[in-house]
């Protein structure tokens, strides 16, 4: 099992500016109990400036209690520019909500922990209320951004990998085509 589950979504820019959405990522985090100042703080600064790697990285490196059955997650905004491979035409922005998987997977029995997929869920959700308009994504890093490709590369069939996915009814793309055993 991966080290590390996600609940994130991605966003497109318009140019440079991330700070809508990253004020927007903010209110999630007093939605799901994280006020912080030092990490609102350096959100509210935050400025978009690509590494020599085409990425853009705030990173607080902490975990914070949730108000949902106390679960932690660390907040960590990824930025993603055309600098990085030729498949980016646009800047896109990543909010996610890193969680340990060994603290929510029984590796004894192989199955999440009984108490966590609510406040997993309670958490998309929360997240789903501020950014409508794009899917909520619950995965791990041995995904590897599959999701992340689907919608930035218009490839649907590249989103179904992933454990849970929130989105609204209007959400845009094509997502009617299903791989192969999803049922």
């Amino acid at each position: 099992m991966p080290e590390l589950s996600n609940i994130q979504t991605f966003l497109k820019l318009e140019g440079k500016n991330p700070q809508p959405f990253i004020q927007r990522f903010t209110t999630v985090l007093k939605n799901i109990g994280i006020t912080d100042t030092d990490l609102i703080k350096a959100l509210e600064l935050f400025e978009w400036d690509a590494e020599e790697n085409g990425f853009v990285y705030i990173d607080q490196p902490k975990y914070f209690e949730t108000k949902f059955n106390g679960l932690k997650v660390h907040a960590l905004l990824t930025g993603y520019s055309p600098d990085i491979d030729s498949t980016f035409q646009d800047n896109w922005l990543c909010c996610e909500l890193l969680i340990r998987t060994d603290e929510i997977w029984d590796s004894a029995v192989e199955k999440f922990h009984p108490d966590v997929f609510g406040a997993i869920r309670s958490i998309a959700l929360e997240m789903r209320q501020v950014f409508a308009e794009n899917p909520i994504f619950f995965s791990d890093e041995g995904q590897d951004g599959s999701d992340f490709d689907g919608l930035r590369c218009g490839q649907p069939e590249k989103l179904w990998k992933f454990i849970t996915l929130c989105f609204q009814i209007h959400f845009k793309m094509n997502i009617a085509i299903l791989p192969t055993g999803i049922v």
